[in-house]
């Protein structure tokens, strides 16, 4: 779920990924959420890697129809990397979405992902650059039940952290304590 404008969030590594990863799990496929300039060269490197047919692209859709698809995955994945000469992803707000929603989530481990997702507890992060990291971390997910359970059962409590409600309530806590010491 993302604008496939920009190289550093990993679509390309994913489809790669998903690849090495079919060699093990036959009936993986992945859902490309998101449309940009990058489309046509991501359904090229599909078809070369042979996995076309394992990769729908969804374009662009409205909330109600991501969280369809969230509520029929078995894994989100989105492997965001930092971009050369730049800070990296802000907060990673897709990753406590699909968590919120029980979808056990992988993610790269740079930037925002890292404060979005609790390791081993609502999801993997992985070095988003390696293809064999993020296969393997694939392979997990897909044929590890229990680990897939346990994520997905975590992710609602742990995303209610970022809920408004309780945002609000930390930054409400923060200003009076600031006020207590002036």
């Amino acid at each position: 779920m993302s604008r496939l404008d920009d190289v550093h969030k990993g679509t390309d590594v994913l489809i790669r990924a998903l690849a090495l990863a079919r060699q093990t799990v036959a009936e993986a496929r992945l859902i490309v959420i998101g449309e940009g300039r990058l489309r046509p060269a991501l359904e090229r490197l599909a078809t070369d890697l042979g996995v076309r047919d394992a990769v729908e692209f969804l374009g662009r859709a409205s909330d109600e129809e991501r969280d369809r698809r969230l509520d029929t995955c078995a894994v989100f994945a989105m492997l965001s990397r930092v971009p050369p000469g730049e800070g990296g992803e802000g907060f990673g707000i897709v990753f406590a979405e699909a968590a919120a929603r029980g979808v056990p989530v992988l993610a790269g481990d740079q930037g925002g992902a890292r404060d979005a997702v609790d390791h081993g507890r609502t999801g993997l992060l992985v070095d988003p650059t390696s293809i064999g990291d993020a296969a393997a971390a694939i392979v997990r997910l897909l044929t590890d039940r229990a680990l897939r359970t346990a994520l997905g059962e975590e992710g609602p409590r742990w995303a209610r952290r970022f809920s408004w409600d309780v945002v609000v309530e930390q930054v409400e806590d923060v200003l009076h304590e600031a006020a207590r010491h002036r």
